[in-house]
């Protein structure tokens, strides 16, 4: 293949067949197809000479973007001219209908060397892989790469439905802008590949040509808005964000001027403006991450990949690197690693603001809880203040009231049974109001020293009743600290309740002396009480023993009871080996 660079674009077949322009037809010895952007006329002269059994062969110029191709050949005795390129309307390009370039060449097999010329022109990059296949070759390479695209463009389309859907369920918008980026890349893709022009717009042929330009400053613009509202520029780098707004209104601008400026300024445009929009982005999620957001990471990673492959391409276009199958493809397969990556990032991000979300309304609703036991704790403090008022005022007089009832009673001729009946209740009051008081002297002893409260608790119970009852008590002095490195205060009142119900039942039921024994042995506390009792064996258990049942459950411990004639025995185990 040679090769004639007309820098004026005036040549036409006739001049370039003649014999005074044939030395500036120079042999591409180094296999060369890219040639940057230029605004010169490319002439190939393709010596062909058939040594095989076929006749039909296909000549391919796999790349899509090319403005004007015309291409001569000798056929029937005279050379004939056959147009193509994306300026014109797809089903007059191509021999066949594939995305890339190509034109029937009936090679007899005579042995005879046929020259076939190619003008080339073009307003972009000015590249030239031109590669001859038989019929039956480039039917089966077509269906390969059209299976090759449709995957790809098929997976483009499977990851914004699943990001459209997933839009629906959480109503979260950072899911739609990246939508938004999908498809306009995915449009992108499609215009490059030449799919866009072979199947969208094949009647579109100024729309066809002018797509690249477009959908890659949209797609960009798509991009900012996502990266924005992923990254949480509001909240983690305001600095940053007038960056994203001149960037953002520079993409629109180059959208605009798509259908207005000259192809071959945009395409340098849109070059260099990638680049720097994708150096920008990289930044700004580094920036986010150093800052501790997490989900930064990925969204680096998927740039920085695809980043990686648009400069490969990118050379590619100016010349700087060859083209081959990875420089051709690898932005395909980068956007695919690149999509990928955003989308494991966006779920990690929604996870993390789930986690967040919960959070929140746990340390809320944790706050809340603390703020009804301070207005409980409150409204107690309140009742017991009154107690005591109450009992300060109160108990003396009504203490003389009683006095002076007995007095008019032993005065009295005979029994008065309204008199009995009010000093009965005169009585009562005074014990409830004295209970009463006890019961806030206990609670401060038992938020003191909890231990040596339920002993004062015990002994108050047993020495005033009425009854004569007997207390023995047996206390292991470990239990102090036990109590207070393992125990929470909901589980010393849940253990409290336990004796204060037992020591009821025990003041109501027994008779005789309690024996009493807290004890300590191989991380398990023990509870024992032991007395003389009324309640026979078979009679039905009252509340009061299931109440203790229930409260032991609570706890966790271990409750055990025996009932004999006239002697009643519990036993209550904690384990306290889970607390270490």
């Amino acid at each position: 293949m040679q090769i004639f660079i007309d820098s004026t674009g005036n040549s036409d077949f006739a001049s370039v067949r003649q014999e005074s322009l044939q030395p500036y037809f120079l042999a591409n010895s180094s296999q060369k197809i890219n040639f940057g952007f230029t605004d010169s006329t490319y002439w190939l002269k393709i010596a062909l000479k058939n040594h095989s059994l076929v006749d039909s062969w296909v000549l391919e110029i796999d790349y899509p973007l090319l403005d004007s191709i015309e291409l001569y050949m000798w056929q029937h005795g005279r050379y004939v001219k056959k147009n193509s390129g994306d300026t014109i309307q797809f089903h007059r390009n191509n021999a066949f209908f594939h995305h890339a370039f190509n034109f029937n060449l009936p090679i007899p097999s005579s042995g005879e060397v046929y020259d076939v010329f190619v003008k080339v022109q073009t307003k972009g990059g000015m590249v030239l892989p031109v590669k001859l296949y038989s019929q039956q070759e480039f039917v089966k390479k077509a269906t390969y790469e059209n299976y090759l695209l449709g995957a790809y463009l098929g997976a483009v389309v499977i990851i914004g439905l699943y990001n459209f859907f997933l839009f629906l369920s959480i109503r979260d918008r950072s899911y739609l802008y990246y939508l938004f980026y999908v498809f306009t890349f995915g449009l992108l893709q499609a215009s490059l590949t030449g799919i866009s022009h072979q199947t969208l717009w094949e009647k579109f042929p100024y729309f066809a040509n002018k797509t690249p330009v477009f959908f890659v400053p949209l797609s960009l613009f798509a991009a900012l808005l996502f990266s924005q509202r992923f990254l949480f520029l509001k909240q983690r780098a305001v600095h940053l964000r007038f960056g994203f707004r001149l960037a953002i209104f520079c993409a629109l601008l180059l959208s605009a001027l798509a259908f207005y400026i000259d192809y071959s300024i945009l395409v340098r445009c849109n070059t260099y403006f990638t680049i720097v929009v994708c150096l920008y982005l990289l930044y700004a999620a580094y920036h986010c991450w150093r800052e501790g957001f997490l989900p930064a990471k990925y969204y680096m990673l998927a740039w920085g990949v695809l980043l990686l492959f648009l400069i490969l391409h990118r050379l590619r276009l100016l010349g700087v690197v060859p083209h081959n199958l990875f420089t051709n493809h690898g932005i395909r397969v980068g956007s695919m690693i690149e999509m990928a990556l955003l989308s494991l990032a966006l779920g990690y991000r929604i996870n993390l603001l789930r986690s967040q979300k919960e959070q929140m309304q746990y340390e809320i609703q944790q706050e809340k809880t603390l703020s009804v036991l301070h207005a409980e704790l409150r409204a107690f403090t309140e009742r017991e203040k009154i107690w005591k008022d109450l009992h300060d005022h109160l108990n003396g007089d009504l203490v003389e009231v009683n006095y002076g009832m007995q007095k008019l009673l032993q005065s009295s001729m005979g029994e008065n049974p309204s008199l009995l009946y009010l000093q009965v209740r005169l009585e009562q009051v005074i014990d409830l109001l004295r209970s009463r008081l006890q019961t806030v002297d206990n609670q401060q002893e038992l938020e003191e020293d909890f231990l040596e409260g339920i002993q004062l608790f015990l002994i108050q119970r047993y020495s005033s009743h009425t009854q004569e009852r007997k207390l023995l008590l047996d206390v292991d002095d470990r239990l102090a600290d036990v109590l207070q490195s393992h125990f929470t205060w909901e589980e010393k009142k849940q253990l409290y309740a336990i004796v204060k119900e037992v020591s009821t039942n025990d003041l109501k039921y027994g008779y005789g002396s309690s024996n009493w024994e807290f004890s300590f042995e191989e991380f398990e506390l023990s509870l024992s009480m032991n007395s003389m009792s009324s309640y026979q064996p078979g009679q039905k258990p009252g509340l009061g023993a299931n109440t203790i049942r229930e409260r032991a459950e609570d706890l966790g411990a271990h409750l055990t009871s025996s009932l004999q004639v006239n002697r009643f025995h519990l036993h209550l185990q904690i384990s306290l080996a889970p607390k270490q």
